[in-house]
């Protein structure tokens, strides 16, 4: 037993991605909703209010959290807030990782999770969620 403590402690702290102790996305990132768009046309339905893209187009805050096996979506004006439950994902040849995505009443979809590179260096994570005919992009940043 003496031998085994240590193997399970590092599991613990240390948790292997599909062990059934959570997703592959980071916990604790500060996720903003930047827009919302339609599936079958692509076509912008709103935006983030700082975001600089789509002047015409409806602006909606949303900020997003989440868990082990889900996420969700508050709109901090309202206080509203859809729930959703994210399954086990599978790495995409890409680089990013795709998750099951459901939401109660609603199409279920996908939830695809990556790390944006800009040109300056700089990196962000970036969590598509598409469900109910709709994308919500949203990014987070990330400290190095």
């Amino acid at each position: 037993m003496k031998r085994l403590f240590p193997l399970l402690l590092t599991l613990l702290l240390f948790p292997l991605p599909g062990c059934g102790l959570g997703n592959g996305i980071p916990r604790g990132l500060d996720w903003q909703a930047l827009t919302v768009t339609d599936q079958k046309g692509g076509a912008l339905l709103s935006a983030a209010p700082g975001w600089e893209g789509g002047k015409d187009v409806p602006r909606l805050s949303l900020s997003v959290q989440v868990e082990a096996d889900s996420v969700v979506l508050t709109r901090p004006e309202t206080g509203e807030r859809w729930s959703g439950t994210l399954a086990p994902g599978e790495a995409l040849s890409d680089g990013t990782t795709a998750y099951p995505l459901s939401f109660p009443g609603a199409e279920a979809g996908w939830a695809v999770y990556g790390i944006t590179e800009h040109t300056d260096g700089s990196r962000e994570a970036a969590l598509y969620l598409t469900a109910g005919g709709v994308t919500v992009y949203c990014t987070a940043p990330l400290s190095d």
